[in-house]
């Protein structure tokens, strides 16, 4: 998505919801959401918000890292094979 762009690290959680909107999934670290990734949210990543494409689900998403104080570590385009 174009607003993943604008994400930044050390973006909190709620500017990232405010330009993204909900996220279709929320991967807790310890419970890897394996779709698109092939590792889970792994420390310092507390949790990683998911975003699918409606039209391709389980094709292309993008996904945003958060540490434990809600803070961005960094962001991804993920394109399934």
């Amino acid at each position: 998505t174009q607003s993943l762009s604008q994400i930044s690290v050390g973006d909190s959680e709620l500017s990232v919801l405010e330009r993204l909107g909900q996220p279709s999934t929320r991967e807790p670290s310890g419970q890897p959401y394996l779709l698109y990734a092939d590792q889970g949210c792994i420390s310092p990543c507390a949790t990683r918000l998911w975003w699918e494409w409606p039209l391709f689900r389980g094709i292309e998403a993008w996904s945003v890292e958060l540490d434990s104080s809600g803070r961005v570590l960094g962001t991804a385009h993920w394109v399934s094979p």
